[in-house]
């Protein structure tokens, strides 16, 4: 598994999310530099990933609504499954 902690190479990108915490939507921004052929998975606090995507812009609205409220890491890979970025956000 490439998530929940990156067992593959990291590299720091700069990453936003807001708002945190959200109850339906999060806005991710990632830094232009990285911004092309990326995808993210949503994992929860056991480390089970719950949702993934293709980021299509360096600014993305991720809907989060069908989420129970709990703390969950958003990680960020390249296209040779490098990861990117991990960050936490909270459901409410």
């Amino acid at each position: 598994m490439a998530g929940a902690g990156f067992e593959r190479m990291r590299i720091d990108a700069d990453v936003l999310i807001f708002p945190n915490p959200s109850e339906n939507r999060i806005t991710l921004v990632i830094n232009q530099e990285y911004s092309k052929n990326l995808r993210y998975t949503i994992y929860n606090i056991s480390g089970r990933a719950v949702e993934s995507g293709k980021l299509r812009s360096p600014a993305q609205n991720i809907d989060i609504s069908s989420l129970s409220s709990a703390v969950y890491l958003l990680d960020v890979y390249d296209r040779k499954e490098n990861g990117l970025a991990s960050e936490k956000f909270i459901k409410e």
